[in-house]
């Protein structure tokens, strides 16, 4: 038990480090190359889809996962039942999004980063519920190596968008942005 708790702490450690190390990292290049008003307005869509999916959860998937390792017979029932929920809440999360979005009164390069940003957001939010089985199993090292995968992917991206094309989608009506070809 000491060794699967060490384990395992060690797992999601590394999955939260790879996470705080990255973020930052892009946040500084986004800055230091596009500028403080495009990064004003990455911020905002950040922001905004962050606040529009906190209610997408609604704690379904902690619940799953406690009755899960209570009740390992029932996983499937618990599972299936929590992500039916997910998408529901997800679905709902989307459309307020999108009805606000038609409201605002921004820039296209922001409507079309949060268009964007709220279908990655989606897709994640119900990816993240395949967690479900695996913490209900105790197999956190399947939970952290996703994760690390996840975050280096969007990391090398992120990067590839801003220092090799020098380009990126926020940037279209934004000539100094774009003066380093």
């Amino acid at each position: 038990t000491k060794k699967k708790i060490i384990q395992g702490g060690t797992w999601l450690f590394l999955s939260e480090i790879t996470d705080k190390l990255l973020a930052p990292i892009i946040i500084f290049l986004f800055a230091r190359i596009f500028g403080s008003e495009v990064l004003g307005q990455y911020s905002f869509i950040m922001s905004f889809v962050s606040l529009t999916f906190i209610l997408s959860d609604l704690g379904t998937t902690l619940h799953a996962i406690r009755k899960c390792t209570k009740d390992p017979q029932n996983l499937q029932t618990y599972f299936s039942h929590a992500v039916g929920i997910r998408i529901l809440f997800t679905i709902v999360s989307v459309a307020v999004t999108l009805v606000a979005i038609y409201f605002m009164d921004k820039p296209k390069q922001v409507v079309f980063g949060l268009v964007i940003y709220t279908i990655s957001v989606a897709i994640a939010n119900i990816q993240n519920s395949f967690e479900i089985v695996f913490y209900s199993l105790n197999n956190f090292r399947v939970i952290s190596f996703g994760r690390i995968i996840e975050r280096t992917t969007l990391f090398l991206l992120g990067v590839y968008s801003i220092l090799i094309t020098k380009n990126f989608i926020f940037c279209s009506d934004y000539p100094s942005a774009l003066k380093l070809y």
